[in-house]
């Protein structure tokens, strides 16, 4: 909520620093996105899973989740916080991790 009324007063006095990034979404076929799915382990007993419903990718945690919108076939972006998610691949094209904000690695693990 803090977040969204900085961006409002910001937007409304030309503050640069709070300025809307402005992200345009890529189609990526559905077949694509399965590639993506799987669990990821953010830190030890933290793990994320990425999840394809229909023609949607979302990240989940439990009950939790959050639609990824597609700016390429391995860069995402959240819209509940504002992350940026790529998906790094091996030579085969088979995702090995993904990076949240270019800070956090998350290692791709194998599914239970």
């Amino acid at each position: 909520l803090a977040d969204g009324l900085l961006r409002a007063i910001a937007r409304e006095y030309g503050w640069p620093v709070y300025k809307p990034v402005v992200r345009t979404v890529v189609p990526v076929p559905a077949s694509e996105l399965a590639l993506l799915t799987g669990r990821y382990e953010m830190r030890p007993g933290k793990v994320f899973a990425i999840a394809l419903e229909g023609e949607t990718l979302y990240l989940k945690e439990g009950e939790w989740k959050t639609e990824l919108f597609s700016e390429s076939p391995t860069r995402f972006f959240e819209l509940d916080e504002e992350h940026t998610i790529v998906f790094e691949k091996d030579a085969a094209g088979k995702p090995t991790r993904l990076v949240i904000d270019g800070q956090i690695k998350a290692p791709r693990i194998a599914d239970k």
